[in-house]
């Protein structure tokens, strides 16, 4: 596994590249995924067989480091990506973006310009304030997200038949950084708007938290 040290903190951002030829195409992984873990099967697909592919680890995911000081919204995991690619002296590349992924490659492209040939999303957000699971994390306080939010999360995600989440929640320790780095990490997304900014108190943070009490109930 690579690494790049970001910044004056010299942060590291971790990822696999994977060798091949030709412009490289970066995975960027959704909220609480991390692409050394979602992408290797993916990788090794015949039909990108001697593709050369980089699979990233967001700052707060997988094998990169979790700075408590570090941003977290759209725009800085942005900015990151686009450091690697200047780091890598990539001309032309291919950008693959799942859910959060999504939203931070968008931002990525517009960023890196004509150097994009391809922009894959997967289940992004394409509006501001994040996604379903994003707002309902986002919903609850950071003391309620350690108490009672991130195990019944887990449990949802058992219930929904989303097995890989799942395990990697249930082996995150409540109070570790981790855990409330994602939550954070959800704040972010969910920044431009708020369960207590919307005027008719109904959004998708409440859809979700009574989404995640029913998901309990039927299991």
């Amino acid at each position: 596994m690579e690494s790049l040290e970001l910044g004056s903190d010299r942060l590291a951002l971790r990822y696999h590249d994977m060798p091949g030829t030709g412009p490289p195409l970066i995975f960027i992984h959704g909220l609480g995924c991390a692409s050394s873990c979602d992408y290797p099967c993916i990788a090794s697909d015949p039909a990108l067989a001697g593709r050369r592919m980089l699979l990233v680890d967001l700052l707060g995911s997988g094998f990169s480091d979790h700075p408590a000081d570090f941003g977290y919204g759209v725009d800085d995991h942005a900015r990151t990506v686009v450091e690697l690619a200047r780091h890598l002296s990539l001309d032309d590349l291919d950008l693959f973006g799942h859910s959060l992924g999504g939203s931070v490659a968008i931002v990525a492209a517009g960023l890196l310009g004509g150097r994009v040939r391809h922009l894959v999303l997967a289940e992004p957000n394409l509006r501001p304030g994040g996604g379903v699971l994003s707002r309902g994390i986002a919903a609850a306080t950071e003391d309620d997200y350690v108490a009672r939010g991130h195990d019944e999360l887990a449990r949802w995600a058992r219930a929904e038949g989303l097995g890989i989440l799942a395990a990697a929640l249930s082996i995150s320790s409540p109070s570790s950084r981790p855990v409330w780095i994602g939550h954070a990490k959800a704040r972010r997304v969910f920044a431009p708007g708020s369960p207590e900014s919307c005027p008719r108190r109904c959004c998708a943070a409440c859809c979700s938290r009574r989404a995640w009490r029913d998901s309990k109930a039927r299991s």
